[in-house]
């Protein structure tokens, strides 16, 4: 957060593949959820002979506002082959390659124990046949309402149910310049 100008900073990541340069920035980047969890667990035992019948489920109630807008820039100086297994690979993507993980989150739900940690993973290949001019720009900023829910009946099995709702949502959709002879993604 950029106190002096009251906003978000704006992270830019230079690209340097062999040769090509470019620039990648973030522009006012922010994410802000406020979300609760839940578990309803009943069970009934009828008696020693039979199998006991076991509910549950799980979820959050929350919601958020997410806004960003990427705009990207790459220039190639020197002719690239067409073969596609002959692809660079960008720093900032190889970082993202192995899962990032956030810290655990550990709770106990009555008398069971509830242990979680969530991550993310970005993988992503590219190359191109002859010089590379290039820019894009592509954004969001919307507020959401999300409840994913997930239930077990012992008679039933599992059951997903995610339930949510954008409200002022606004998308930038790809604007892009390509000048090149062959470019895949």
């Amino acid at each position: 957060w950029d106190f002096f100008m009251s906003t978000t900073e704006a992270p830019s990541f230079n690209i340097t593949v062999p040769g090509g340069r470019g620039v990648l920035k973030l522009q006012k980047p922010f994410i802000k959820i406020h979300s609760g969890i839940f578990l309803n667990f009943t069970s009934l035992f009828e008696g020693l002979t039979k199998v006991p019948k076991v509910k549950w489920t799980a979820g959050l109630k929350g919601h958020g506002k997410l806004q960003a807008r990427v705009q990207g820039a790459l220039n190639t100086t020197g002719s690239a082959d067409v073969n596609p297994f002959h692809e660079f690979h960008l720093d900032m993507i190889d970082k993202l390659r192995a899962p990032q993980w956030f810290e655990k989150i550990e709770f106990a739900a009555a008398h069971m124990p509830v242990s979680f940690q969530p991550g993310f993973q970005f993988k992503a290949k590219m190359y191109h046949a002859g010089t590379f001019h290039g820019a894009m720009v592509f954004g969001i900023d919307t507020h959401g309402m999300l409840n994913p829910t997930l239930s077990f009946d012992s008679l039933k099995g599992l059951d997903l149910n995610v339930k949510g709702d954008l409200i002022n949502t606004t998308i930038i959709p790809p604007f892009w310049m390509i000048f090149t002879k062959r470019f895949e993604m």
